[in-house]
């Protein structure tokens, strides 16, 4: 099981560039992935993955022509939310709620990642993004 929220934050810019896309988008930076998705397609909806309690925003995902999407590509909310549930088992039954850029902007400035380490992550993920099925 990876608790990569809290591991992160003290990876450097360089360290970040050398983890796997998927588990960053997954696991610490899925809203990172969100906000590239939502650049190269302006019409997205915003979403979330909530246990309704601890975890508020477990999964950030956008909808682009009613398909859902995150760092692994088209899939549907309920097979994001059983990885989820299936990686970390403190979360417990999680439902998908409308939200907004600005909601999961909010949330996540919390975290404190620095802006470089977020930028490498934005590198990361813009490449593999780009490299999926359809693109961006």
């Amino acid at each position: 099981m990876v608790k990569a929220m809290a591991t992160y934050s003290s990876y450097s810019s360089d360290d970040l560039r050398g983890v796997d896309p998927v588990q960053l988008g997954l696991h610490g930076f899925c809203f990172v992935a969100a906000r590239i998705l939502a650049d190269a397609h302006p019409e997205a909806g915003w979403w979330r993955l909530t246990d309704n309690g601890d975890h508020p925003f477990a999964h950030v995902f956008v909808c682009i022509d009613g398909e859902a999407r995150d760092v692994r590509g088209k899939r549907t909310a309920n097979v994001m939310a059983e990885e989820l549930r299936d990686t970390d088992p403190d979360i417990g039954l999680l439902s998908k709620k409308r939200t907004s850029a600005r909601e999961v902007e909010e949330y996540f400035r919390h975290k404190n990642y620095s802006r470089e380490q977020l930028q490498a992550v934005r590198e990361v993920l813009t490449e593999h993004l780009g490299n999926q099925p359809g693109g961006l």
